[in-house]
């Protein structure tokens, strides 16, 4: 492929070697599964009914005999079925998992099963299926696979439903390497979509409407980008900004003037290995319109409009520019950094893996289980734990046991083709010296840093015991392991932390009680450490509300609690957690719970949940609502 992502050849087939019983079988097997598939049209077109006895007896033999030949076979036997993508000069870019691969197949056959299932047996309706299996993309199927250059493939994204797209685990841009990998699959169709790049790209304009809610800013808005690849991520969430303060056509008429749609600066900072890729989504929907060539997306034509200004002056909406270092040296409002660190894989040892757990959706969804260690220096271990409890496939219990069986084997070769004999495969991510400094220089000159990774978390900046500097410098919020971001883990942190106290010092005047830095550090410190979210609500232009200085006295009364406290909760058995982080987790109101004796709505609603454990009886949950005056005439500081 060339920078651009264009085919610069045809594909070349590579046989694979082996000799021996499971090699014979797995021959046989796959040559009569390419003869169904060549009578119907590919693997993409199939529906894996267990119903179909004929045709599905023929894939559970053809998943049984790649099980067999992975659990002792050739580790490059592992990369049957993937395209490698390379670029001119042999640098391998990434692979693509096609739909024949052995564990894409046994991961469709339990997906396809299981709508059936829930449509034949349990009579669901499509909307209500569509609803509750969105959320089931095939990522991480599989994990990690074997790099033929050295080192292991991992996890990028999926391209559409049927494929996904693995990167080397040194790249420094995965982001870059997909979008050549969806152009080389699909030849940049829908159907070849990154679905996690979509997403994150919703999540990341939601986070960005936060911002301008909490900053009164001017009409321009500055964007640095860090390692965006081709920039479709962030010019889709741009987008979801732009629709947001434009009112739909029906709402248009009945509604109040809106605040005006910003225009929006966006400067791309790439890799040195992929400046070639970066901002190609832009450029082509520009080129689009100039050539007359192609549609272009509905959501997408924003980026081409203009907005008119007194005196008959046009500014574009979005402007972009594509620059040649690595780091920013400009200020702006939002920065957006996707894969901060560096990752490598290595092999662990099997004892060392985290313990067992149960099956996500019947052994559909993995995640990374995540361990974090401060010394030497801070790093993560990421690793793909096969579940071994829990409820199997309702439409059979084999799907369950293929899957788990597959990714076991899968894991294995790829230990022992690290040079491990037995153990599991590892992501190591670690953080430099230097990669922490031009962290700390993205904070000075911007407002607000938006971080998406998928390796590391939120412990970096929020370990006050082993990192006290870097817990005092930021401010932070993070909702780890999201459904709408799949694997990705999003901590959106600032230092302008002077705004913050400032802020505290107008609302301690407010409430009547002491100005001073030791009250505004003695209250930012517990809204930290109750909830980062409600910590970075107090930057901008809005002032701090009463209630949140109230939540943070309820925390700091609480820290001091003894057991037998008739009126506030010790920390020592337990934390709170504010209700409004776990809103989507709570159960739902009844509709007798919803109103008070007269029927009427009640408002009620807890602020606060204290989680503690009780002997022999498992966790406790107890509610607390913060009550507070807006007005303290009398009060003692704190």
């Amino acid at each position: 492929m060339r920078g651009s992502g264009e085919r610069a050849g045809r594909a070349r087939f590579r046989p694979l070697d082996g000799a021996g019983p499971a090699w014979e079988r797995a021959c046989t097997v796959s040559r009569k599964i390419a003869a169904r598939f060549a009578k119907t049209h590919g693997g993409v077109a199939q529906v894996y009914d267990e119903r179909c006895k004929p045709f599905f007896d023929l894939i559970r033999e053809y998943l049984l005999a790649w099980m067999a030949l992975l659990e002792g076979g050739d580790p490059t036997h592992a990369l049957a079925h993937t395209v490698e993508v390379q670029s001119l000069s042999g640098r391998p870019i990434g692979l693509i998992v096609l739909p024949a691969h052995p564990l894409r197949v046994a991961w469709h056959a339990a997906y396809d099963n299981l709508v059936l299932h829930a449509a034949f047996e349990q009579g669901a309706s499509a909307s209500d299926i569509r609803k509750e299996l969105k959320g089931l993309d095939g990522a991480m199927f599989p994990a990690f696979l074997p790099n033929p250059h050295g080192g292991a493939f991992v996890f990028a994204d999926t391209l559409g439903f049927h494929a996904v797209g693995m990167v080397p685990d040194h790249d420094r841009e995965p982001k870059a390497a997909v979008a050549v990998l969806s152009r080389a699959f699909g030849d940049n169709t829908a159907a070849a979509a990154p679905t996690v790049g979509g997403q994150s790209a919703a999540v990341l304009g939601s986070e960005i409407v936060k911002y301008l809610s909490c900053h009164d800013t001017a009409r321009l808005l500055r964007v640095h980008t860090l390692r965006a690849g081709d920039g479709m991520t962030v010019a889709r969430a741009l987008g979801k900004v732009h629709r947001h303060y434009v009112p739909a056509d029906d709402e248009a008429e009945d509604a109040d003037t809106p605040p005006a749609a910003p225009v929006f600066s966006l400067e791309l900072y790439p890799s040195a290995a992929q400046r070639g890729v970066t901002g190609r989504f832009i450029a082509d929907a520009r080129e689009k319109r100039r050539s007359g060539a192609g549609v272009l997306a509905e959501a997408d034509r924003w980026m081409l409009e203009s907005l008119s200004l007194p005196g008959g002056v046009n500014l574009p909406r979005l402007r972009w520019a594509r620059k040649d270092q690595q780091e920013p040296k400009a200020a702006a409002h939002v920065a957006i950094a996707f894969d901060t660190f560096e990752s490598r894989v290595i092999a662990g040892h099997s004892s060392a893996a985290p313990a067992s757990r149960p099956w996500h959706a019947f052994g559909l969804l993995s995640f990374y289980e995540r361990r974090y260690a401060s010394v030497p220096g801070p790093q993560w271990t990421s690793s793909a734990v096969p579940a071994s409890k829990g409820e199997k496939h309702p439409s059979g219990r084999s799907h369950t046991d293929t899957l788990t069986r597959l990714q076991e084997a899968l894991h294995r070769t790829v230990a022992h083709y690290l040079g491990a004999e037995s153990g599991v495969p590892v992501l190591r991510t670690a953080i430099s010296d230097d990669k922490a400094d031009s962290l700390k220089a993205l904070h000075r000159l911007c407002d607000w840093v938006v971080t998406l990774d998928r390796n590391a978390g939120i412990e970096y900046f929020d370990s006050p015991r082993d990192h006290q500097e870097i817990y005092d410098a930021y401010v932070i919020d993070c909702v780890p392991e999201r459904e709408d971001l799949g694997c990705l883990q999003m901590i959106t942190s600032t230092a302008n932390l002077a705004e913050v106290r400032s802020l505290l010092d107008r609302a301690l005047d407010q409430m009547g009680l002491s100005r001073s830095l030791r009250n505004a550090e003695f209250l930012m410190a517990h809204l930290k450490a109750l909830s980062g979210r409600l910590a970075i609500r107090l930057t901008g232009h809005r002032p701090a509300t009463s209630e949140l200085i109230a939540l943070a006295v309820a925390h700091a009364h609480c820290t001091t609690a003894a057991p037998d406290d008739d009126c506030w909760l010790p920390l020592r058995d337990g934390f709170i957690v504010p209700a409004d982080d776990v809103r989507d987790m709570l159960p739902p109101l009844s509709a007798a719970d919803d109103a008070d004796d007269e029927g009427k709505p009640n408002r009620m609603r807890p602020d606060l949940i204290h989680v503690s454990t009780r002997p022999r009886g498992g966790l406790r949950l107890r509610f607390i609502e913060v009550k507070y005056r807006r007005h303290l005439r009398t009060a003692r500081a704190p």
